[in-house]
């Protein structure tokens, strides 16, 4: 089989499988580990898939792609932003944390500590548990994809409660300043986290920059500040302080 011709069936299985490993790859296509790794390397440069350690997904809206598959992406990236969020929350603080997986890192670093945290997210629940942190759960309707609640139980919930602090991702940063994500019921529930909360932190690494999802949460202007591993951009304003991993 010809590269073009494998690289093509690679693109039709991912169509069919949304997520496939390397070796499964290899064996329906007749081809080595390292041609394949090849194969991914070259679509992923193409922009065309996105690699994990064991295999690839198609490029596609952020909320169709499997929760497994994005906990991978930017792992010392993600652990670094929580280090810079951990340090700004103090003892006796109630904080909300979204259900993304990069607010998730900040978790085990609060171990230990006199916190409260308010979460709508099954991971990041799950952490809270083993890290034995006073935690509150945002009920509501579960979202399969991000394993998060969400819906209109889950804001009027969130409308009864007041936070010291919001730690939240999203799946874009565009120039402009715009704050943009896919789950539209997520995006709903961010709005009311945000009128709640005292201090509002965007945690964001450089592969949510330069895009725009579809539903708009907000700009750079309503938020306190921002932990990531960008340079500050322009349309930053002095009031959003940009904290650099």
């Amino acid at each position: 089989m010809f590269k073009s011709e494998r690289q093509e069936r690679i693109i039709a299985l991912l169509k069919e499988q949304e997520y496939m490993g390397v070796g499964e790859l290899g064996r329906l296509l007749y081809a080595s580990e390292p041609t394949i790794r090849r194969d991914l390397s070259a679509l992923e440069q193409e922009g065309l898939i996105r690699r994990s350690h064991g295999g690839a997904i198609l490029v596609k809206d952020e909320i169709t792609r499997p929760l497994a598959f994005r906990r991978e992406l930017m792992q010392g990236e993600k652990r670094l932003i929580a280090r810079k969020a951990a340090k700004l929350i103090p003892d006796g603080s109630v904080v909300f944390i979204d259900g993304s997986t990069t607010a998730c890192h900040l978790i085990p670093l609060l171990r230990g500590r006199e916190i409260l945290v308010i979460t709508n997210g099954l991971a990041a629940l799950d952490l809270l548990q083993e890290m034995k942190i006073s935690a509150k759960c945002i009920g509501g309707d579960l979202i399969h994809s991000s394993m998060c609640f969400a819906g209109r139980s889950a804001e009027e919930y969130v409308e009864t409660l007041h936070a010291d602090f919001l730690f939240f991702s999203v799946s874009s940063l565009n120039e402009q300043g715009e704050i943009t994500d896919y789950s539209e019921e997520e995006t709903h529930l961010r709005r009311a986290m945000l009128k709640r909360a005292a201090k509002r932190i965007l945690l964001l690494d450089h592969s949510k920059f330069q895009k725009t999802a579809t539903f708009r949460l907000c700009t750079l202007k309503e938020l306190d500040g921002i932990i990531t591993d960008l340079p500050k951009i322009s349309t930053c304003p002095d009031s959003c302080q940009w904290i650099k991993i």
